[in-house]
This record gives structure tokens, C-alpha cells and sequence, in this order.
């Protein structure tokens, strides 16, 4: 986090109950980040069976899903990759019900979960999804979304490059979008040469990641299909003055509708695919 700021200021809080920590930074107005991690309860297989069999299926479930490891481990890129779980029932049933998302797409992008403690008096807990940011097939990094608060955040290290990368190589017309949701949405519509940026609107840090100018220097056609938003027009602006606004195309979502995922879930794939 902020590790005490310039003065090294000892603020952080952490709290070890049996089955997990939880932790908090007090620095007042600067950092106040909080949240915790499951801890490895289960010592054995043995111990496992015997509380097994003492739990409901739904409980035993969350046992096996989430394995109860949150630690993180440095991958061959040189970022902390933290280690995820299989999507919960909740969190599937947000992203195939609440946005449309299909089941096929979240599984062929390695869509998974994190789980944790932010609530240190009531012990509630929440769940963040995890998109991995995959080149030539190799997770390169990590973005997190909760699921209750539209917060996000990346994994120390993640490479800052589209998400969807491998999606654009070698394709005459492409679609960049702001958010992995609507990249998703838009793949979940049939419109699988899409690409996001991995900071939102207005970002082209994405631009210097290798070789993704040659890539879509390429291309004969770009369509930038950001938010119905002040933000949105901000990238394409910038996006468009980057990439060349003699073939980039700017996206007008039907009225209504903010962005590819709105679009889908109030109207349908063929919509979406039509704007």
C-alpha cells in the first residue's frame, strides 16, 4: 500500500482471527485502505474430511472453490500474480444474469474470482472479479473489479497493454473499448476482434506496451467504441489523434444506452452487433 508514506509512518493495523486476518492503514486522509484474506484452517486432508462431513453442500462447496489461499506469487513476467478461484454462484449468476455476459466468453477469458474480508466489525465479506491480461496466451497481469462497488485495481507488476491483446493481432478491423466488460459484452454479441484499455478513457499508456503500434499501424480500420460520456470523448480525441483519425471510426450507441454492455443487456446481441 502506502508504506507509511515519505516518513514511514507505523499506521497499519493487522488483526488474526482463526479462519483469517484483516487488516487496515489509520493514516488519516491519505491512505485508510482496508481488507483481509481466508487463512489456511484446513491443516490436513484428514481435518478437511472430518468438517466436511459436517457441513451442508453449499457449505462444503465454498470450501473446495476458494481453497482458502489468497497469497500471490511472482510469475516469469515480473508481477505478483495472485491466485484466484473459480467464479462463486453469486458472481456467475451477476455476470451471465445481471450483465449478459455468456458463459462460453468468461470461460475462454479465464475469467475467476477473489474473495475477501472489508469489513472489519461486522466481518462481511465481498467479492472482486479477475481479468487476466493474456498475451500470446500468458497472463501478463491482472485487473480486479469488486462486485459490490465499481472499484478496481491491478496486481503490482501488471503490464500495461489492452485487454483482449491477443484478439487484435493480425486483424484488418478491430474494436477498442474503455472497460473488459464491454469487451466481453461485445465478444458475448459475436464481435470478437475487440480490445480494452486497460486504464479507461483517455489512457494510451497501452500504446508503448511492445509491439502494439505495428500491430495497429496494420489495421485498416479502428472502431472506438468508448462511453456516451465526457470521458468517452476524451478517448477518442486521444485514441484517434494516436492511431490516425483517417481510419478510425467513432461508435454511437443507440439512444438510451451508454456503452456496449447497456446496449446488450437492455437490447440484445444483434443489437449491439448492428451499432
Amino acid at each position: 500500500f502506502c508504506n507509511g508514506g515519505r516518513t514511514g509512518e507505523r499506521s497499519f493495523s493487522v488483526k488474526v482471527f482463526l479462519d483469517r486476518l484483516v487488516f487496515k492503514c489509520f493514516r488519516a486522509h491519505k491512505c485508510r485502505r482496508s481488507g483481509g484474506m481466508l487463512l489456511p484452517v484446513l491443516r490436513s486432508s484428514r481435518h478437511a474430511a472430518s468438517i466436511r462431513r459436517k457441513m451442508k453442500p453449499a457449505e462444503e462447496s465454498e470450501i473446495a472453490m476458494y481453497s482458502l489461499k489468497t497469497s500471490t506469487e511472482t510469475r516469469d513476467t515480473g508481477f505478483h500474480f495472485k491466485k484466484s478461484w473459480p467464479l462463486s454462484d453469486a458472481v456467475f449468476r451477476y455476470l451471465t444474469q445481471e450483465r449478459g455476459l455468456s458463459q462460453v466468453v468468461l470461460e475462454k477469458n479465464q475469467i475467476r474470482m477473489l474473495r475477501m474480508y472489508t469489513d472489519c466489525e461486522q466481518q462481511a465479506q465481498d467479492s472482486a472479479i479477475v481479468f487476466p491480461y493474456l498475451v500470446a496466451g500468458k497472463v501478463r497481469g491482472q485487473k480486479m473489479r469488486r462486485v459490490s462497488v465499481k472499484t478496481f485495481w491491478k496486481a503490482e507488476g501488471s503490464a500495461s497493454c489492452l485487454y483482449g491483446f491477443d484478439n487484435i493481432v493480425g486483424k484488418r478491423e478491430v474494436i477498442i473499448v474503455e472497460g473488459e466488460i464491454d469487451a466481453l459484452s461485445c465478444e458475448t454479441a459475436g464481435l470478437t476482434d475487440v480490445a480494452s484499455s486497460p486504464n479507461g478513457a483517455g489512457d494510451c499508456t497501452w500504446l508503448d506496451f511492445e509491439n502494439t503500434r505495428e500491430i495497429l499501424d496494420g489495421v485498416d480500420k479502428i472502431f472506438i467504441a468508448t462511453d456516451c460520456d465526457e470521458g468517452g470523448q476524451l478517448a477518442w480525441d486521444r485514441w484517434a489523434a494516436e492511431l490516425g483519425v483517417h481510419k478510425c471510426v467513432r461508435v454511437q450507441w443507440r439512444f438510451g444506452c451508454k456503452d456496449a454492455n447497456e446496449v446488450l443487456c437492455s437490447h440484445g446481441p444483434e443489437a449491439l452487433r448492428a451499432d
